[in-house]
């Protein structure tokens, strides 16, 4: 057998989260595993700590400054090139005692710094990189590894700026101390840990602006290249498959003080850029509107981030022709900079406000275009005439509402448009939304939307009424509204039933997204967010039912999970209808509970022909009123669970994500693939894994197929993910990823194959002999 080493890309963070719903395989997060019932023990470890915050001095004068309180200690530097040699200049604290009983070292920083915090003594070094910004950060730095080290360190040592000449930083070490705990924070990371990036345009917190038009980044995919110029720098693009792909700025500083990003640009008329930023994401879509005119683009941060955030940000995020593949095209960035001026004001739109106590609402007025500025609006008397012509398949015209909606139940629109043409209505707020499209007659159409299923609390908050032409295609248009509002009095017709379908792929199927009266007419069902409120008034009947609609092979599932409330010492009946008839009853507690209904055992043909998940509010009783919350339900599959030694054989099914590989499982997992043209560039099929594997150094992938396929062998988790690319040979190979110095390794929980990445319209064939981690 050929072994086979390859070299480790990258490690993946938040950014591929962005994309991913682009290229495929999105990061979901797993269901919690949920015991129906169990005896938890437990035993308390004493805590010894050892506090790092008195003791600091700089190695050389006036470049560090300290300042400390009884919680916490400040620490600014500066060092200019003109002050000399200062690369290496470092703040030290002495050590004079045994370290080798501590597993952890916790730092809790806030600020704008890079710095390096360095172990150092008669035993060797450990080091971290950390970039330091204006959100608060909890590190706990694994030393288990580093016994070694610990026993012999003499010194830590803080390099502000490490290994140049130039830089200034300020912050704040509110928990700086050693502990006898294993790390288990949210932000653990181990020695060799580096989030200082490179290539990056500094902010150093004094200017009025901030300039960042420099050092621009393709995100990796080949789509952009630049030529910098006396006045600005000139982008090329060819998107080719990558609908959403972009290019960066990486900044660093805080960027707090500051309310707006201004970008300059220039290119062919009707030119289409997208800026972004990420956590929390806000974008914004600016067009070109005459050829090689300058666009003023600004981008409210002050108004749509919160001063933290703002102090945190790290990359400027742009996309050419957003959503469209296949095209090319020119433009120039004349200027891009952080500022206080708005050089673009944009009066604010006009609200359509329902002062309460009406019959009806009408807001056929002030309609705009959502921001994809694929949509002009006319007004002609009373009617709203749109024209549209969609760069985005689901782009959208909005109007603005306020008041108490909450009022009404439907929202009636009449509409004039191509026949043979169709429409769709949407109302969101937060997790929350209703939606349906509806088929055009070409003469004025009455569509009803039914916005009832949402809380009261909901439609009193609602914000905008959206309208998206030709939903689902890129096409251009005109839709005439005649009149729009809100109402108790339409027929919205029979509700469509939605089955929640499972096709075969993904990690979880959700079934809370639809619940329906089985016929008794005795519940009633309010969505809020991801929560189904059913309410129920029973009357003489013991047994009525509501029921969530299913359908698919559902024996590719290991259980129902779920989180639920409802009336402390009363029940609830969960019931899988005809042919399995399973009954789990749940004593309810009055607070949140999670369940679990385990599947495995059933009749898996059953299983495959089931089409209802019934519910029973207070079985057995007649004459009963409430409501239960159900907050979360979902079919999960298997998890391949790690408890202890040196190796862990992941023996757990495979499953596709895309909807391109056949997996069929034996003896070995055959696999064969079909990728559309135009699609799947990134599809994968995955396993799912649990428990601590940060002590595991490879993952050990045994795979036969043919002689130059490529694969991308991946880990991924709850902080980040690491991935490899490796050729096979024709013969069964080990193919091993290095995950020694991913720090995100504790939180693995899926295991991932990419057949051909970034490769549209192939096919092929492998074999997987077996994956294992090892230590």
């Amino acid at each position: 057998m050929k072994k086979v080493k390859f070299l480790k890309i990258f490690t993946l963070v938040a950014l591929f989260a962005l994309v991913a719903n682009v290229y495929g395989c999105i990061d979901v997060e797993l269901p919690s595993s949920v015991e129906s019932s169990s005896e938890e023990t437990s035993s308390v470890e004493q805590e010894e700590t050892l506090s790092l915050l008195d003791g600091w001095a700089g190695i050389d004068e006036g470049i560090y400054t300290f300042e400390k309180s009884d919680s916490q200690l400040e620490v600014s530097y500066e060092k200019t090139s003109e002050m000399g040699e200062l690369s290496w200049t470092a703040a030290v604290k002495d050590i004079d005692q045994d370290l080798t009983a501590f597993k952890t070292l916790r730092f809790t920083v806030v600020g704008s710094a890079m710095v390096k915090l360095k172990l150092e003594g008669t035993s060797g070094v450990a080091e971290v990189d950390i970039a330091i910004t204006g959100v608060e950060t909890a590190y706990e730095w694994n030393l288990m590894p580093e016994t070694a080290v610990l026993a012999g360190v003499q010194k830590i040592v803080i390099f502000g700026h490490p290994g140049k000449r130039d830089g200034a930083g300020t912050f704040t070490i509110k928990k700086f101390e050693f502990t006898t705990l294993t790390a288990d924070g949210d932000a653990i990371i181990n020695t060799g840990f580096n989030n200082i990036p490179d290539d990056v345009n500094e902010y150093d917190g004094t200017g009025e602006t901030f300039s960042f038009n420099s050092k621009w980044q393709d995100n990796g995919d080949g789509v952009y290249t630049f030529e910098y110029v006396d006045d600005g720098v000139i982008v090329d693009y060819n998107k080719g498959n990558f609908s959403y792909g972009l290019f960066k700025s990486k900044i660093f500083g805080n960027f707090s003080k500051f309310n707006y990003v201004t970008i300059k640009f220039s290119g062919p008329a009707n030119t289409r850029i997208l800026l972004k930023v990420l956590e929390p994401t806000y974008e914004i879509i600016c067009k070109a509107a005459e050829t090689d005119v300058v666009q003023v683009c600004v981008y409210d941060i002050g108004k749509n981030l919160t001063e933290e955030q703002r102090a945190g940000m790290r990359e400027i995020l742009i996309f050419a022709a957003p959503g469209e593949t296949n095209v090319e095209g020119t433009f120039k960035i004349h200027e891009a900079y952080f500022t206080n001026v708005n050089e673009n004001p944009v009066d604010e739109p006009d609200v359509n406000v329902y002062e309460g106590g009406g019959e009806d609402f009408h807001f056929n007025n002030y309609w705009h275009d959502a921001g994809s500025l694929d949509y002009t609006v006319k007004v002609e008397d009373t009617d709203t005439v749109l024209t549209y012509d969609k760069a985005g398949e689901w782009s959208a015209a909005k109007a603005l509402v306020e008041g108490p909606l909450g009022d009404f139940k439907y929202i009636v629109f009449k509409v004039q448009g191509a026949a043979e043409s169709s429409v769709m209505l949407k109302v969101e707020e937060g997790a929350s939304k209703v939606e349906k499209s509806f088929d055009l007659t070409g003469e004025v159409d009455e569509l009803v939307l039914d916005i009832s299923i949402l809380t009261k609390a909901v439609r009193d908050s609602l914000k905008a009424v959206y309208l998206i032409a030709a939903p689902g295609s890129k096409t251009s248009g005109t839709l005439r509204i005649k009149d729009a509002y809100f109402t108790n009095d339409a027929d919205p017709g029979v509700p469509d039933v939605i089955v929640h379908e499972y096709k075969g792929t993904g990690i979880d199927l959700n079934i809370n997204n639809n619940w329906y009266d089985n016929g008794d007419k005795v519940y009633s069902v309010a969505k809020d967010g991801s929560t189904v409120i059913i309410s129920y008034d029973k009357k003489d009947k013991e047994y009525p039912t509501v029921y969530s609609p299913v359908s698919g092979k559902l024996s590719d599932f290991v259980a129902i999970v779920g989180k639920i409330k409802g009336k402390a010492d009363d029940q609830v009946l969960f019931k899988l209808d005809a042919p399995l008839n399973k009954e789990y009853w749940v004593d309810l507690t009055g607070e949140e509970q999670e369940v679990r209904f385990d599947l495995e055992g059933l009749d898996s043909t059953g299983l495959d022909q089931l089409q209802k998940i019934l519910v029973f509010a207070a079985p057995g009783k007649a004459n009963e009123t409430g409501e239960i919350e159900i907050r979360e339900l979902k079919f999960v599959r298997p998890v391949a669970k790690y408890e202890e030694g040196d190796t862990f054989e992941v023996d757990n099914a495979w499953f596709d994500f895309d909807g391109i590989y056949v997996i069929n499982h034996g003896d070995y997992i055959e696999v064969t693939y079909q990728k559309e043209e135009g699609k799947h560039a990134w599809a994968c099929m995955l396993t799912l894994v649990e428990g601590d594997f940060s002590e595991f150094s490879k993952v050990v992938f045994t795979i036969e197929g043919a002689e130059g396929k490529e694969l991308l062998l991946k880990v991924e988790g709850t902080a980040g993910a690491e991935e490899g690319r490796v050729t096979l040979t024709g013969e069964a190979s080990d193919l091993e990823l290095d995950i020694s110095n991913f720090d995100g390794r504790h939180g693995i929980n899926k295991v991932l194959i990419f057949a051909d990445p970034d490769v549209n319209g192939t096919n092929g064939s492998f074999k997987i002999i077996s994956v294992k981690f090892v230590k």
